[in-house]
């Protein structure tokens, strides 16, 4: 196993991490999907309101990639579908009503697996939705090859997944997962853990990252082990519990539909893990947990998605967090001796407190102001980019200067900690999504 240190980066030391415990949710009255939340997908509708589904019908596909293909996570009927403007799709809700599955066709271990056929069973099963190429984040494209693939098991974003306790039961799964994705790589599976974990594991190239976040985040990874060159240089990426998914349907030809998920930050009265049908609404998985005015996010904390509990999680999120929303301002805050203010840098006295546990929450303790290069952000980016300079040939549309700052390297999460450390309250990460979007289209 190769050993990368990395110094660069903060772990921010946040109250409310769950208990590694999973708590099973029961079967939902009926579950949500969200086709716009899913980056770069535009979503056109297979079936109709009305129609009955198992686990695995499709439901729609991706007009800029038709062999993309979403399928249901449950077995019942299509009760309602929500347009928003434009007929946009804001949301499909599937009653559950059984556990009929759709039935696939299942690899037999005498017959040889090839790309072509693993190909086949994971568009048809909606299961290639889950694997995702750099650059740009979006839904690998089936026709290209990429030059490796990477699974990543050692997230250290706030109230992460220990993937160690998720996959505990499902390692053979996982195995054949890995099997399956060798198939459509001339290079390797990269599989990224602590040491410790996942050590039966074979026909994978280890690594661990030892460091602050996000020294856990698959970008850091595909930075430091195979980095991108450029927009036609492709790297594939799958979640470990997706790669787990994958093994079992190649196993037995039918769709897994639960997830492990952390529930996490100190607006929750019991922090833990649970195991939820895709799609549970939040409010079923929050039922009875929540303290009073917090605000709900899928995802991590610095790079998720605001939401609600009407909501289900993001389509690849595996962590709801869950703070505090205040929006009271303190006058003069900053003349404070600040023993019970957060700080990465030595503003307040609470940096003496090396270990303690803060209760943060929404405020934002102050407004966008000039960018100020103290170099706060750059500590925050173990990779070699300048995120200053890529920020400013962002906003100023200069598409050969990004190409140079290495915007194809680049994912928003991986800055997202820039936007929480910056002194001039940028939305740092924003303005890199923004960046990824420009040049896809005029680069």
């Amino acid at each position: 196993m190769t050993t990368y240190k990395l110094k660069k980066g903060h772990d921010i030391k946040i109250a409310g991490k769950p208990a590694k415990t999973i708590s099973k949710i029961e079967r939902p009255i009926s579950i949500l999907i969200h086709p716009n939340d899913i980056n770069g997908v535009k979503p056109k509708l297979i079936v109709k309101e009305g129609s009955s589904v198992k686990i695995g019908t499709p439901l729609f596909l991706d007009k800029n990639n038709t062999d993309g293909i979403f399928t249901s996570p449950v077995s019942g009927t299509l009760s309602k579908i929500t347009f928003g403007e434009r007929r946009a799709i804001i949301s499909l809700e599937i009653e559950v009503s059984d556990d009929n599955h759709v039935k696939f066709e299942s690899f037999e271990e005498n017959n040889p697996l090839d790309s072509d056929y693993a190909k086949k069973l994971l568009l048809e099963s909606g299961m290639w939705t889950y694997i995702r190429q750099r650059p740009f984040s979006k839904i690998a494209n089936p026709s290209d090859t990429p030059k490796s693939i990477f699974i990543s098991a050692m997230s250290k974003v706030p109230f992460a997944l220990d993937q160690s306790i998720a996959l505990e039961n499902r390692l053979e799964d996982l195995q054949k997962g890995v099997n399956v994705l060798k198939t459509l790589t001339n290079g390797v599976v990269n599989f990224v853990c602590n040491p410790s974990d996942f050590t039966i594991l074979e026909d994978v190239s280890k690594s661990n990252f030892s460091g602050p976040h996000p020294a856990g985040n698959v970008g850091i990874h595909i930075h430091h082990i195979d980095p991108i060159k450029d927009k036609n240089d492709v790297v594939w990426y799958v979640s470990p519990q997706d790669v787990a998914d994958i093994g079992y349907l190649f196993s037995t030809g039918k769709l897994n539909n639960s997830r492990i998920i952390s529930v996490g930050g100190t607006g929750v009265k019991n922090p833990q893990y649970f195991e939820v049908i895709k799609g549970t609404p939040l409010a079923n998985i929050l039922d009875n947990n929540l303290n009073k005015n917090v605000r709900i996010i899928s995802g991590d904390i610095l790079s998720g998605s605001i939401t609600n509990a009407t909501t289900s999680i993001g389509y690849y999120d595996e962590i709801i967090s869950v703070l505090p929303d205040e929006d009271e301002r303190y006058f003069l805050g900053w003349l404070s001796p600040g023993f019970c203010k957060y700080s990465i840098t030595n503003t307040f006295l609470s940096k003496i407190f090396r270990k303690k546990e803060y209760n943060l929450n929404t405020l934002k303790n102050g407004g966008e102001r000039a960018i100020i290069p103290f170099g706060n952000i750059e500590n925050m980016v173990p990779m070699e980019i300048m995120p200053t300079f890529l920020m400013k040939a962002i906003l100023a549309r200069d598409i050969e200067e990004m190409e140079n700052l290495g915007i194809y390297e680049c994912d928003s999460e991986d800055f997202a900690l820039c936007s929480f450390a910056d002194t001039s309250k940028m939305e740092v990460s924003e303005i890199i999504r923004e960046g990824l979007e420009f040049i896809e289209v005029e680069g």
